[in-house]
């Protein structure tokens, strides 16, 4: 019995041992990683000139804490966590005026409706990233993101550096069930002619939701969102190190501007050009 008592006691003994031992090697594992963050957050803040990284989210709905926030949400605890700061655009349910094609962001390199949308482009030429987030109305993004988004666009085209270039940029649409797909594909012309490298994720870049709560629901939308912000990130960093390493934005053209309506071929001549 003695002998039994002297097993158990050293049987608990090796278990405590090897027990604080695990929980050691787990608490300095967590220590590593926090380090590990903190090395990577300064040396990428000094790679930016000083600054930490900034990505601008626009949220297109009316509503501040609806289903199209809580995919912002999700997407925000992943920039958080690698200290990377973030700011919401919330374009609420106030009027936005529509782009009216005059001409003035041509001379004056803004719009000549002074609201958030200049200020907006002010921001832009600080940040390193670009989220337009959206719900889904009769299949497409709400009008008020397009409007605002139409003359940010437009007006920053006429800036001699145009502060969305070169810089990624992810859209993000929210719905009760269908028009998902069709808004996200019309949110993400705005990159592709803006020479915008689009992030992508594990799926489209979607999730579902009637109310704020069905949100987390979601579970595959809710990790969609999350990759894609850990792709925006991985991107950003990247071109951050291109930079610091001497890597030269493309050297893209724009000295050609064809207008089709100017065009007028001969049925021959058109023939003999397609002919293979």
């Amino acid at each position: 019995c003695g002998d039994n008592q002297i097993i158990r006691v050293q049987v608990l003994y090796t278990l405590t041992s090897t027990h604080i031992v695990l929980r050691i090697k787990h608490e300095l594992y967590l220590l590593s990683v926090q380090a590990y963050t903190i090395i990577v957050h300064y040396k990428f803040a000094w790679i930016s000139g000083g600054k930490s990284m900034k990505v601008l989210f626009v949220n297109g709905s009316s509503h501040k804490n609806g289903t199209t926030m809580q995919a912002v949400k999700e997407m925000q605890k992943v920039f958080e966590s690698q200290n990377i700061e973030t700011e919401v655009i919330q374009l609420g349910n106030k009027p936005i005026q529509d782009c009216i094609q005059c001409g003035y962001c041509y001379t004056h390199a803004k719009c000549v409706f002074n609201d958030d949308v200049n200020e907006f482009i002010e921001k832009a030429k600080e940040a390193d990233g670009f989220f337009f987030t959206t719900p889904v109305y009769y299949a497409h993004p709400s009008g008020r993101i397009l409007s605002f988004l139409d003359r940010v666009f437009y007006a920053a085209g006429s800036i001699e550096e145009n502060p969305f270039k070169f810089k990624p940029g992810a859209s993000v649409a929210v719905a009760r069930r269908g028009g998902t797909t069709a808004s996200f594909d019309v949110l993400n012309k705005y990159f592709g002619i803006s020479e915008m490298p689009i992030a992508g994720s594990t799926y489209w870049n979607i999730s579902h939701g009637a109310v704020a709560e069905d949100a987390a629901k979601d579970l595959e939308g809710m990790q969609t969102m999350r990759n894609l912000a850990k792709n925006m990130i991985w991107m950003m960093r990247s071109f951050a190190l291109a930079k610091e390493n001497g890597i030269p934005y493309p050297d893209t053209k724009k000295d050609a501007h064809t207008n089709l309506s100017l065009i007028h071929i001969s049925e021959p001549t058109r023939q003999a050009e397609i002919s293979y």
